[in-house]
């Protein structure tokens, strides 16, 4: 794994993590940027990246800032939001623009990663050909179900207050996150209550471009994943334009060929789900 130094519009520092595909190995035509869910390292995605870079792809992952490599860590005196993770997801996609010259960009998010990686999408149409949404949904209370809808109407109503009251969300403490940004909850818990995507400080109009937006998508859902059910992803891509490019599928633990599948482990399970992937890239030549 290597890596390249990032030093971001406000001054805060990164490092875009990559593999380079093997010498020899039959190049793709596009490279991919992997999204960590909320509170996860970068790292923790490492066999996934390994096994695209196998395949001849060149790929990166990216720590959100307060997590792993970055220089910040959620306080009092550092705040940021969904704002501020468009912003860096979008640095990150210009440096691999002269990383690999040539290639197109594939996001793939998982959960957190894939809400922001579509707000991307959408506002930098030009730095985004291909979308991948692994285990991702919105966190609208009333697109979820049952037992889940409470929970989620619950959380989305106490973080931001919890984490406004604290100066940072203690998801370390709690065991759902780790520690964050009361920025970002707070616009996590916006998507919760009204069902849309409008980051606090921005006025871009990100409701009206994902409307207007038209790109691939591919959202892959772990059967009985109580942190994406299947109704919370469809919410998230019915805000997509050009719905006829938009992919769906739901996959059991036994069509992956484990024991168990949840929110975290398809992860360690790379081979099955890079070959989903590229097989849904290659149908769309």
């Amino acid at each position: 794994m290597q890596t390249i130094d990032l030093v971001f519009h406000d001054g805060s520092r990164n490092k875009l993590q990559y593999v380079a595909p093997p010498e020899g190995s039959v190049p793709a035509d596009f490279s991919v940027l992997l999204l960590p869910a909320l509170g996860v390292r970068a790292s923790y995605y490492e066999p996934f990246v390994r096994a695209l870079s196998q395949r001849g792809i060149p790929a990166c992952s990216l720590d959100w800032r307060g997590h792993g490599l970055s220089s910040l860590r959620p306080s009092r005196r550092h705040d940021w939001g969904y704002r501020e993770l468009v912003q860096d997801t979008r640095e990150a996609l210009e440096e691999m623009k002269a990383l690999f010259p040539g290639q197109q960009n594939m996001i793939i998010g998982h959960s957190l990663g894939g809400q922001i990686g579509s707000l991307v999408a959408a506002r930098y149409p030009e730095l985004v050909q291909y979308l991948v949404l692994m285990a991702a949904c919105t966190v609208y209370d009333q697109s979820w179900q049952g037992v889940g809808r409470l929970r989620v109407a619950f959380a989305v109503r106490a973080f931001a207050p919890l984490s406004r009251l604290l100066g940072h969300f203690p998801g370390d403490k709690l065991g759902f996150g780790g520690r964050e940004a009361k920025g970002v909850m707070r616009d996590w818990s916006y998507n919760g209550r009204t069902g849309e995507y409008a980051p606090a400080g921005d006025t871009f109009n990100y409701e009206g471009a994902l409307r207007k937006t038209r790109l691939p998508v591919l959202a892959l859902n772990m059967q009985q994943d109580e942190m994406a059910p299947e109704a919370a992803t469809r919410h998230l891509l019915s805000k997509f334009g050009g719905q006829e490019l938009i992919s769906m599928k739901v996959v059991s633990a036994q069509e992956a060929g484990v024991p168990r599948l949840n929110h975290f482990n398809w992860a360690k399970q790379p081979d099955f789900f890079v070959d989903q992937i590229l097989q849904w890239k290659q149908a769309l030549a």
